[in-house]
Parts: structure tokens; sequence; C-alpha cells
């Protein structure tokens, strides 16, 4: 498992939140969530909603966000 992706399940699991809370809170499929998590596939928007739900800012959770902005 990535270091980043540690960073995001640290947050979930420390919150007891599942990644389907997640996924419904964020309005899109446990298996996108995923993708997004493990930097499979990249949305700056479901990355927003991901971090939102777990009640983190967006650069906490995804640091390389900052450059883009």
């Amino acid at each position: 498992m990535k270091s980043k992706t540690i960073k995001i399940e640290l947050f979930r699991v420390r919150d007891k939140i599942t990644m389907k809370k997640i996924a419904e809170e964020a309005g899109v499929s446990a298996a996108m969530v995923s993708m997004v998590v493990k930097r499979e596939r990249r949305s700056r928007h479901i990355m927003e909603r991901i971090a939102n739900a777990i009640n983190k800012p967006v650069e906490q959770v995804w640091p390389e966000l900052k450059e883009t902005r």
C-alpha cells in the first residue's frame, strides 16, 4: 500500500468511517472512491468530496493539489 493511501486509510479508520459511507457522502461509487484513494484514477472533484466526507482539508489529504491551484 502506498504511503499516501495509508494516510487516507488512517483518517478513515480513526474516524470510524467506511469506504461505503465515504462514497455515499461523496455521491460516487465505493469503487470510484477506492480508485481515487489508490491513485488509480484522478479527479479533483471526487478528491474534494472524499476530503469533505472525512472532514479534512483537501490539501491535507492530497498535498499535491496545492501545487495545481
